[in-house]
């Protein structure tokens, strides 16, 4: 503050060490005081801010609501290398303004968000959560190990943790669930994912003190627990993924444990179903055995094999209108009858739980994927009736809850023949079909389609990529209903194949016209698909779309003819010959079939193939 008594030159005479001191002490001061000042002025300036008339709680909530956002977002499976910044990102809110900060440190369910990028964050945050229910989620997997300490101090607090998810390999792990002991009165959600490809890892029997009174959700990958197990009780979440054979329960251990969820509204199990040798024989009958009724059951993904699937769906009641998957893994042998599953197919219904409203109409299904392979071979069906087939399969299990009330996935692995691919297809209920996908590695003759696919008579879109197109040519072709000798000796007595087919996309075939002498097959050229499109044309079934992408031995005089047959055409208007391709090298079949889109090759899983949703 100014001082009309000392002068200029009072201020630049010479004076005394001390006298200085003294001076520049002084003069913080009256800086300091300013500072305050201006900081009161600006509080009382925010507070005339729209904003500042929220009440408190108000505001808190807000706060929350953002952190628990950003926590969301830097936790997601595509987020990788975490830094501090971005997950600690949300509290600018606590240097906006005073009251602002204020509010946030009053508020502890904010800082139960917990970062464990930063020991001295962490502690913090444990100090000003107070008594809230903490959420603890790290995935050790990818975060150095030093974290593992910070961890350990969080699951200090494990009484009030109210969701903990924990990704991290056996040995770590074991570590942290040991001196778990003390029950988690406030526990909700625990899920524990294991390191693919290791040993499985055991919950200890004594985790929490078998005392979790609030716990609605479990979720398990690679991690195996003792059946009956305490924990298994009143939830509504049941997510078990890959149990070791001797960990797996008995039938009645399972449906004992499910007796114990009445309010259970997603079951998902994955080799995780009471085993069935190969050798029994799985009744088909409903209520033939006692049954454990799930009421409340909404969502079900069975993984295993078929008879393992359907013996556990005989033994369950559950609502007509549940969405149902099934991913049926087939002996080698495939002397499997695929039918047991069919009753239980055919009882779902679209959306509603009254089965007897007339309204309603049973879940069929229509869309397939055929995928075959030197060593694989896949089917799917879905109900799901989506335009953008070429993004599905996708590799999420959860694919038919967004949109397919039943999907069912069989897969074996064994060299892939016709033999086996039609005789499934022929008694799948195909009849409502409208997308066939077949992908890559697949060589289909007439007789397939013919055969196979014979009861796909309301098919409308048709998608090929990576396949032998000749047979499909011939397919096409047919234009009567002469007798014909297909994979099992039955006569084809269709006027033509796929009346209502009206779209065709083929991706990453090869037209060509040469023979070979030892197989006795002769390539289509593209003259052979347009005499085809003519034949059905002169039938009354006209292919309205057609589209051609990275396809050999197609030239622009086989597009002009193409085009006169088909109004809605699309080429890439690139020639290709032998060899030619957008990529390097050749196709690996292990590029689709290893890591990729179609799940995973784990040699420690018994030699199977996982093929994922």
């Amino acid at each position: 503050m100014y001082d009309p008594q000392i002068s200029f030159e009072d201020a630049t005479a010479p004076v005394v060490p001390d006298a200085v001191a003294q001076a520049q002490a002084h003069i913080d001061k009256e800086l300091e005081a300013l500072v305050r000042r201006m900081g009161d002025l600006r509080s009382q300036r925010n507070t005339l801010s729209r904003i500042s008339s929220l009440p408190p709680e108000l505001l808190a909530a807000v706060f929350v609501q953002y952190a628990r956002q950003s926590f969301s977002e830097t936790h997601q499976p595509s987020y990788y290398n975490p830094k501090i910044a971005k997950q600690l990102m949300w509290t600018k809110v606590t240097h906006v303004c005073r009251h602002w900060r204020q509010v946030a440190l009053s508020c502890p369910a904010l800082w139960t968000f917990l970062v464990f990028t930063s020991s001295p964050w962490l502690k913090e945050m444990l100090v000003r959560s107070k008594m809230a229910p903490l959420v603890i989620d790290v995935d050790l997997a990818r975060i150095q190990s030093d974290v593992e300490d910070a961890v350990a101090m969080a699951l200090e607090h494990s009484t009030r943790v109210r969701d903990l998810r924990l990704v991290a390999p056996k040995g770590v792990m074991e570590g942290l669930f040991a001196p778990l002991t003390a029950p988690a009165p406030l526990l909700e959600s625990f899920t524990v994912s294991n390191k693919p490809g290791t040993i499985n890892f055991a919950l200890p029997t004594t985790l929490f003190g078998g005392e979790a009174p609030r716990l609605r959700k479990i979720e398990l990958f690679k991690c195996d627990i003792a059946w009956p197990a305490p924990l298994l009780v009143d939830l509504v979440h049941l997510d078990i993924n890959y149990l070791d054979a001797g960990s797996r329960p008995t039938m009645k251990q399972l449906l004992s444990s499910l007796g114990r969820m009445p309010a259970l509204h997603t079951l998902l199990l994955e080799d995780a179903l009471p085993p069935v040798p190969l050798a029994a024989s799985v009744s088909s009958t409903v209520g033939s055995d006692p049954q454990v009724a799930l009421s409340a059951l909404t969502r079900l993904h069975l993984g295993g094999s078929v008879l393992e699937c359907a013996d556990l769906l005989r033994r369950l009641s559950y609502p007509s209108g549940i969405a149902l998957s099934l991913k049926c893994k087939a002996p080698t042998t495939l002397g499997v009858d695929f039918s047991c599953l069919f009753p239980f197919i055919s009882g779902v219904r679209c959306g509603t739980d009254d089965s007897s409203s007339p309204s309603v109409e049973a879940a069929t299904f229509r869309s397939v994927v055929i995928c075959g392979g030197h060593r694989s071979a896949l089917i799917r069906c879905s109900t799901s009736d989506t335009s953008s087939v070429f993004n599905w399969p996708s590799s999420d299990k959860d694919h038919w809850a967004r949109g397919a009330h039943l999907a069912l996935d069989i897969s074996w692995q064994t060299p892939c023949k016709l033999g086996p691919i039609s005789s499934i297809c022929r008694v799948l209920p195909l009849s409502n079909v409208q997308t066939i996908y077949v992908d890559r590695h697949t060589e289909l003759p007439e007789a397939f389609w013919l055969d196979g696919l014979s009861g796909a008579r309301g098919l409308r879109s048709l998608f090929l990529t990576g396949s032998d197109v000749s047979g499909l040519v011939k397919a096409l072709a047919r234009d009567g209903p002469e007798a014909y000798n297909g994979l099992t000796g039955t006569t084809q007595t269709e006027t033509i194949f796929a009346p209502a087919l009206t779209a065709l996309e083929l991706e990453d075939v090869e037209f060509d016209e040469t023979h070979d002498v030892v197989m006795g097959f002769r390539g289509a050229k593209p003259t052979d698909l347009r005499d085809a499109l003519i034949v059905r044309a002169n039938q009354g079934v006209d292919l309205q779309k057609l589209g051609m992408s990275n396809c050999r031995h197609v030239f622009e005089e086989d597009v002009d003819l193409l085009e006169e047959v088909v109004v809605d055409f699309k080429w890439d208007g690139i020639e290709r010959y032998d060899g030619d391709s957008d990529d390097e090298g050749e196709d690996d079949e292990d590029m689709y079939y290893g890591d990729g889109l179609y799940g995973a090759y784990d040699s420690d899983e018994g030699g199977s193939l996982h093929l994922g949703w």
